[in-house]
């Protein structure tokens, strides 16, 4: 063979292997970049414990805060107003059992990479309903006080207890709780 020969067949051979070499670069980084992360299954105990918590509607909602505002109110000094996170601050809640009203008034917040509805719940001293505003402060629901409730001392004054919770779309709950984890670590 030519020394020419030679040469154009080690030309050749050279392209085909810088040929090869980008090809399984490029299918190397396509593998890499289709590929999505999946979330780490989130603790079955975790998560039942939260869902343990679902507010049911808007009656279990209006309960739950008169429950916890006679705790708050009991310890809270006398004329004073006080912000109180509710236990558990976030719940997660099924908008099926809601009316549109009160979803239409629902202004969400991220957090944990999902949307939150902040609201605030206080009961009217007059009527004893609770009201329950949105994260802008607009009144969203008016919830009248059950018959079976408990009346409170005439000096006593729940409404100076504002109770703060938010809630999370069930469906949004293991993201929120995987995301929670995550921020943890």
């Amino acid at each position: 063979m030519s020394k020419k020969l030679k040469n154009h067949y080690k030309t050749v051979i050279a392209i085909g292997i810088v040929a090869l070499y980008a090809v399984l670069c490029l299918v190397a980084f396509a593998s890499a970049t289709s590929r999505t992360e999946k979330l780490a299954p989130v603790d079955a105990e975790q998560y039942a414990d939260f869902m343990g918590h679902e507010v049911l509607d808007i009656q279990d909602l209006a309960e739950g805060a008169e429950i916890q505002r006679r705790m708050f109110n009991r310890i809270t000094p006398p004329g004073l107003s006080w912000i109180q996170p509710m236990f558990p601050p976030v719940a997660p809640f099924d908008a099926q059992y809601f009316d549109d009203q009160f979803l239409a008034g629902l202004l969400g917040e991220d957090k944990n990479s999902v949307a939150i509805y902040p609201l605030s719940l206080m009961q009217d001293p007059k009527t004893r309903e609770t009201l329950i505003y949105n994260a802008e402060g607009e009144l969203i629901a008016a919830i009248p006080a059950d018959r079976g409730s408990r009346q409170w001392p005439e000096d006593a004054d729940p409404s100076r207890v504002i109770l703060q919770l938010d809630l999370l779309p069930a469906e949004d709950v293991e993201p929120y709780l995987y995301t929670e984890r995550r921020i943890e670590e």
